[in-house]
């Protein structure tokens, strides 16, 4: 819904997205728009990819050149202005200052939306917005002021996440998904896996209760329990190797440039990408994206690893024997794994980085104190390549079909996160919105 010129009359939490005022050969109306986003669709399932690494590289660029250098809405010539294409590759004019109001978002910053292939041929989102449907990215603002609440973590939370985050390490570490990780990350046919990314984790400081923020700081936990994983089976740099940093604090250290961040050279080339020169969109290349569709359809169909998805899902007992049996194991295993997980820093060292909108600056110091870098969207997707281990739980965007179409990772890992039974409605709303 377009917005209102009194912005007294927007209710405070409505959900709103800014609409561009320009566009190239604007469909008529409904109807002939979900004619034309059909025909589009049919050449996606064909095997042509909905994003690319070269439209995400832009649009960051974009965006860290507006948070870099902000413009005053009221100047003559205007706000910031993003330029993002559409299906149809026309160029659409997104205009920041218009602002997205809603009661969930509130970084304060311009973020993505993503929508996939499912999101995009929804009649909702043909029938309310025609002039943005067309769009697979899309950009809003939060205009709403940050709440009290969400200002900062107490000294008594912190503490909590602390001691939460350490016995989720150790509960993962302790289930059989993570011993059947080591047994196929010892394989000769698994690839060197450099770093670990993870798309679409709930921030852990802003929670409102213990009971909120238990499950994605145990999420988090288990980054740290798979990289130590991965050093003990080989995988990773050395400990005299230098690990290599961010492609986001590499495009920070050079000067602004017209597209944003540094200079149009300074996003480096990525040798493990689909695009080894960084200069040639890999959708272009002959033959790539019959490659790019059977890997989605690798990836949709058959997960990367099977086993439970919970630190509560351990090793099922069977009886009092076993129980005592188990117990024994257990406690040998918890000294053994405290012995291997000291001496991961003379194994090797990797990167972890995590994305996320919605991670406050007490997010990002827990996250640094425990080695996970926070870096800002899109630069967690321009993150993977084949050395990637991916991970996505749950998450409220279409992370398979974006990985899908710009990378080929070598490891993803992803599943779906149990509700409790009190949340089952407010899940299955949330589906019917997507």
């Amino acid at each position: 819904m377009a917005p209102t010129d009194d912005p007294k009359e927007e209710p405070p939490y409505r959900f709103m997205i800014p609409l561009p005022r320009e566009e190239q050969r604007l469909p008529p109306t409904p109807e002939a728009c979900s004619r034309d986003l059909s025909k589009l669709l049919y050449h996606v399932y064909s095997g042509l990819p909905i994003f690319s690494r070269d439209m995400l590289q832009n649009i960051a660029r974009q965006l860290e050149c507006i948070l870099r250098f902000p413009l005053n809405p009221q100047a003559p010539g205007g706000g910031p202005v993003v330029h993002i294409p559409d299906l149809r590759r026309d160029m659409v004019r997104w205009e920041l200052e218009t602002g997205a109001v809603t009661g969930g978002n509130n970084s304060g910053e311009p973020h993505l939306q993503y929508c996939g292939i499912a999101n995009l041929m929804r009649p909702g989102n043909i029938q309310n917005s025609p002039r943005i449907a067309m769009c697979p990215i899309r950009v809003a603002y939060s205009t709403q002021p940050i709440l009290e609440s969400w200002l900062g973590p107490s000294a008594a939370q912190e503490a909590t996440a602390k001691e939460t985050f350490k016995n989720g390490v150790g509960a993962w570490q302790r289930t059989r998904a993570c011993k059947h990780l080591q047994f196929l990350f010892r394989g000769r046919r698994m690839p060197k896996i450099t770093k670990i990314v993870a798309i679409g984790l709930s921030p852990i400081m802003r929670q409102p209760t213990h009971e909120m923020f238990v499950g994605p700081t145990k999420r988090h936990a288990l980054i740290i329990a798979i990289r130590d994983v991965l050093l003990r089976c080989g995988h990773g740099y050395k400990k005299d190797q230098e690990l290599p940093p961010s492609l986001y604090d590499q495009i920070k250290r050079g000067p602004p440039g017209p597209h944003g961040g540094g200079s149009e050279g300074d996003l480096p080339a990525n040798s493990r990408s689909p695009s080894p020169d960084g200069t040639e969109d890999p959708t272009n290349t002959p033959g790539l994206p019959t490659v790019i569709s059977l890997w989605r359809e690798r990836l949709y169909s058959q997960p990367v690893v099977d086993g439970p998805i919970s630190p509560q899902a351990a090793t099922p007992s069977s009886n009092s024997n076993d129980n005592a049996a188990n117990s024994a194991t257990s406690a040998n295993d918890n000294n053994a794994q405290g012995d291997q997980a000291r001496q991961n820093d003379s194994q090797g060292r990797m990167n972890c980085f995590v994305q996320n909108p919605l991670y406050s600056e007490s997010d990002e110091r827990f996250l640094a104190a425990v080695g996970i870098t926070v870096v800002p969207d899109p630069w967690g997707f321009l993150e993977i390549d084949d050395t990637t281990l991916v991970i996505s739980l749950d998450p409220l965007l279409p992370v398979r079909e974006i990985v899908s179409d710009i990378a080929m990772p070598a490891v993803f890992l992803c599943n779906t996160a149990t509700w409790p039974q009190r949340d089952v409605g407010i899940r299955e709303w949330i589906n019917s919105q997507q």
